[in-house]
């Protein structure tokens, strides 16, 4: 008994040995955690990476110590606090490597996601220049999750903080020129306001549908996604797609084989615009080769591959294997690639692209590399000389038929890569401005994906039910001459009946700051003054009012409808003559443009064209023409009395 007791533990030692000696593919600290990084107040934080299983690591800061033992998997958290809001720290980790982080605060951490609304820029806004201009903000601090989405989330992002100031909130971005304009105006509000640090995560991306940000166990509850495999078949469309539309596809095949003999391929230098460089033998399908030596220490461990912005759609391989693929919508995004850890080996390697070629590889030459996940040894550099070939002119191509999705519009693809990644995280809560890629489609489907996203992000990050701010989202389009339906609409009322259902939820109605002409409104400092005020009554307990007048309920009077509202704020009123925006209808749901009139806390709606009314509407349009407000100065939700939910 005891000889076989000293064997195992001698089995167990000569283990412990080789995982430490073995190289590890993930970080030692995750990429969320970098110097200026704001911890979240009141909450044990976790804190967490990689190491060899077994391996103590302790976390440090202030006069708070707390410690973990990595998992069979490498993977260990600790969870360090409470601290009140403050700083600057230093937090120091210490484990089979020591990292130590400076000027780190203590405050509110708020998760600031959704499409292009949420990721315009400050400086595409009203007066931007002069917002950036009064940026500096010690207190205020900034992060942004890179584009991302895969099968499974990555293990870590790089997420570096920056402190506030006029040139991170303006430059620390390659697209829209900057920082979130509704995220920082919002963080700034709360940030004077309080007077406690708060940090800002943007996790958004343009053109991107509600179901791109949902888990896939809440698309499985709706029919259209039973069988939810929407990567493997984003995979078949890819492969269709340049199938129909390049001609030549069929004797390229063997292009991508690292034994394929390219000897007769010209050379280019890249990164390089060949629009700009007006290279006119780079237009079309363009396939590129480059060998590069991988480090024999690198073997077996998932890679990361970058290449910067490519314009405009491309295919890559690795030896051979299909690595990824991105849609001409994703044309301005650094593409970044994860290479399986089975297919990475040491020695002579061989990364082949095809694109449909207009600028081309276009970005910085540093923005082109191959590392490892941990960034612990020097990238290989991909700049410099590639052979390529063009084998299909853009005259002979048919881009209509290249019509399988972009990444971004994969059902779970952003919750995969950019919010699955971030978590456990400490945060307080989170802003969220979408909707517009999903108007026309059904509003129940879009109360029950928002309703269930709310639900799983906060079993996510495991912090309770904390504060989700919704913007409902604004006018767009020309306006009607008569009543009709609209897509739109029946989003704001998904987005409305949210608030009023799931707890801990609030709306910050922009209806009233929409374009005819432009989807992205540059008035962003009133919506995100009504989302802090949102937040500062429910979250910080401000006694301000932060809801327009809502509605409560109707009764029908004679030939007419009189209607109820809540959160009045001292009495209704219109901004201009009358009241507009309001729609009346019989039994026969025709709808026609209503008389309406504020009568003491309560407005009357009528028609002569409908003497027996059963439903009013207001503001139902893509962009409607509607003026109903409180004494805060906040505007009526629109809204329908006969709505089926």
């Amino acid at each position: 008994m005891r000889g076989t007791s000293l064997r195992l533990l001698f089995i167990i030692w000569c283990g412990w040995l080789t995982a430490e000696a073995a190289p590890f593919d993930k970080p030692f600290l995750h990429g969320l955690f970098t110097d200026h990084m704001v911890l979240q107040r009141d909450v044990p934080c976790p804190v967490w990476g990689w190491t060899a299983p077994g391996t103590r690591v302790t976390v440090s800061m202030a006069d708070k110590t707390a410690a973990a033992v990595a998992g069979p998997d490498g993977k260990w958290l600790a969870r360090i606090g409470p601290f009140e809001a403050g700083g600057p720290y230093t937090l120091t980790v210490s484990g089979s490597q020591t990292v130590t982080l400076k000027d780190v605060l203590v405050g509110d951490v708020w998760l600031c996601s959704g499409q292009s609304n949420m990721e315009m820029a400050i400086t595409g806004v009203n007066q931007g220049y002069n917002e950036v201009r009064d940026a500096n903000l010690p207190n205020v601090r900034l992060a942004i999750v890179p584009f991302s989405s895969d099968y499974q989330p990555p293990n870590s992002v790089d997420v570096p903080w920056r402190v506030c100031t006029p040139d991170t909130v303006s430059s620390n971005k390659p697209i829209y020129g900057g920082f979130s304009a509704i995220a920082f105006l919002f963080g700034r509000q709360i940030n004077r306001e309080t007077n406690i640090p708060v940090g800002l995560i943007e996790s958004c991306l343009g053109a991107t549908a509600i179901s791109s940000w949902s888990t896939p166990s809440s698309l499985e509850g709706l029919p259209e996604y039973k069988d939810f495999d929407a990567f493997k078949l984003y995979e078949k469309n890819v492969a269709e797609s340049w199938r129909l539309m390049d001609p030549a596809f069929e004797t390229t095949k063997e292009w991508a084989n690292p034994t394929f003999n390219d000897s007769n391929w010209k050379t280019t230098e890249l990164p390089q615009d060949w629009k700009k460089q007006r290279a006119t033998d780079c237009t079309g399908v363009v396939w590129l080769r480059r060998e590069i030596d991988i480090p024999a220490g690198w073997t077996g461990r998932e890679l990361v591959l970058s290449f910067g912005p490519i314009d405009d759609k491309d295919t890559v391989w690795w030896n051979g294997a299909f690595i990824d693929s991105s849609d001409t919508h994703d044309w301005p995004i650094p593409r970044f690639y994860t290479v399986p850890a089975g297919l990475v080996k040491g020695g002579r390697t061989v990364i082949t692209i095809r694109l449909i070629a207009n600028q081309g590889i276009y970005g910085a030459p540093e923005e082109m590399y191959v590392r490892t996940l941990e960034r612990e040894s020097a990238p290989v550099p991909l700049a410099g000389p590639w052979r390529y070939c063009v084998s299909t002119p853009v005259a002979k191509l048919d881009p209509k038929k290249a019509r399988y999705p972009a990444r971004r519009d994969i059902e779970a693809s952003c919750f995969q890569g950019m919010i699955a990644p971030l978590a456990p995280f400490a945060i307080k809560g989170v802003i969220w401005y979408q909707g517009e890629g999903d108007a026309g489609k059904p509003s129940a489907r879009y109360h029950y994906l928002l309703s269930h996203l709310i639900k799983d992000w906060r079993a996510l990050f495991g912090v309770g039910d904390f504060p989700f701010a919704i913007v409902q989202i604004s006018g767009f389009g020309p306006f009607k001459d008569q009543p009709a339906d609209s897509g739109w609409a029946g989003v704001r009322e998904a987005e409305l009946q949210v608030s009023q259902t799931v707890p801990n939820t609030g709306l910050a109605v922009s209806v009233d700051r929409g374009e005819i002409y432009n989807i992205h409104p540059p008035n962003k400092q009133d919506v995100a003054k009504r989302l802090a005020l949102v937040a500062l009554a429910q979250t910080y307990g401000q006694k301000n009012e932060c809801f327009g007048p809502t509605y409560k309920a109707m009764k029908t009077e004679d030939h007419a409808i009189r209607l109820t509202f809540d959160h009045l704020a001292g009495g209704l009123m219109s901004l201009g003559a009358g009241l507009t925006g309001f729609e009346i209808a019989g039994a026969d749901r025709k709808f026609v443009w209503a008389n309406a009139e504020i009568d003491g806390e309560t407005v009357i709606v009528s028609s002569s064209k409908v003497p027996q009314p059963v439903a009013v509407r207001y503001g139902w349009a893509d962009h409607p023409l509607c003026n109903l407000y409180n004494k805060a100065n906040l505007p009526a939700p629109p809204f329908r009395t006969d709505s089926p939910q």
